[in-house]
């Protein structure tokens, strides 16, 4: 198996309901400060990923 390989099963093991991240595009959009509110939202899917997984993402993208 390669590092390909164990990244797109790592990647099915975790995901996000799109519901929800429509919604918290909104509020990002909506915010005074758009640059602190999407670094918040990608540290908490980083959080959300790496609690389904038991990877940090970075490990997963340079695998790419």
């Amino acid at each position: 198996m390669t590092n390909r390989d164990i990244g797109e099963d790592i990647r099915k093991q975790s995901r996000v309901d799109v519901a929800y991240v429509y919604e918290r595009m909104h509020d990002i959009l909506d915010s005074d400060d758009l640059a602190y509110a999407a670094s918040r939202f990608l540290d908490e899917l980083a959080h959300n990923f790496h609690a389904d997984t038991g990877v940090k993402i970075g490990e997963v993208a340079d695998h790419e």
